[in-house]
């Protein structure tokens, strides 16, 4: 209850300062009142081609996420089966952490193409997320518990993987997905902004669009509507984050 006080007064506050600082600038091709957001908001709520621009960019970014945290658990189950591989593989998860995100969307649109690019982008600016946060998890595994394994003649790799190593780890596997999936969905949206090609028509295009054509308060409207969309949904993975907690306590 706390928390969600203090949420809603946050929000008070930023309608507050909003209120305040439109009042001031008096011009809404630079920031809009807030009843013109207010309206553009309904209004696109309203229409058919909001919903295909959700779906198209929350699709391409649920299909690029799955492979993004395939593609990070069996590189874990590597380094957890060959030590080794570990090490050798962690200056390239270091490189891919450092390049700047802008970077790499302008050297994969070059590469691949507009149609190709933005799946990309998100597969690698959320594989380092994942591939750390499920490290992380098996590493949580005690030591003790190998010994245990031994006397019971269960000293084998796959059911320990599955029996016991996976439900250890599911938490922190579930807080990686949980930090990695808005930046995945936000990185697709930028993508798609910068591509910019009608192919594309997901809501990175719709907001290159209202830029465009000067409709300030649409782009307001649609940066709103991408915030509900991420904290909703982090809001579901938290939920679903404490019940697996809840069962596995």
């Amino acid at each position: 209850m706390k928390k969600a006080l203090s949420f809603i007064n946050g929000i008070i506050i930023l309608i507050i300062l909003y209120l305040l600082g439109s009042i001031l600038v008096n011009n809404e091709l630079v920031l809009p009142s807030l009843n013109s957001v207010i309206s553009s908001f309904f209004s696109l709520l309203k229409e058919k081609e909001t919903y295909n621009a959700f779906l198209t960019t929350f699709s391409r970014t649920l299909i690029s996420f799955l492979i993004s945290f395939l593609l990070a658990f069996t590189f874990s189950l590597l380094g957890l089966f060959l030590p080794s591989f570990r090490y050798i593989f962690s200056p390239i998860i270091s490189i891919f952490k450092s390049i700047p995100t802008i970077s790499i969307i302008l050297i994969l649109i070059i590469m691949v193409g507009f149609t190709l690019s933005p799946y990309i982008i998100v597969v690698l600016l959320t594989f380092p997320l994942l591939y750390e946060g499920i490290n992380h998890g098996f590493d949580t595994f005690p030591r003790d518990l190998n010994d245990v394994l031994k006397i019971y003649s269960k000293d084998n790799f796959f059911y320990n993987l599955i029996k016991v190593r996976l439900p250890l780890a599911l938490p922190s596997i579930i807080s990686s997905i949980i930090s990695s999936f808005g930046l995945g969905f936000k990185s697709s949206i930028m993508a798609e902004v910068l591509v910019g090609s009608t192919s594309l028509i997901g809501i990175g295009y719709k907001l290159s669009q209202a830029r465009f054509n000067l409709e300030i308060a649409d782009l307001f409207a649609w940066t709103t509507i991408i915030t509900t969309i991420i904290i909703l949904v982090d809001y579901l993975l938290l939920n679903l984050n404490q019940k697996t907690m809840s069962l596995l306590s």
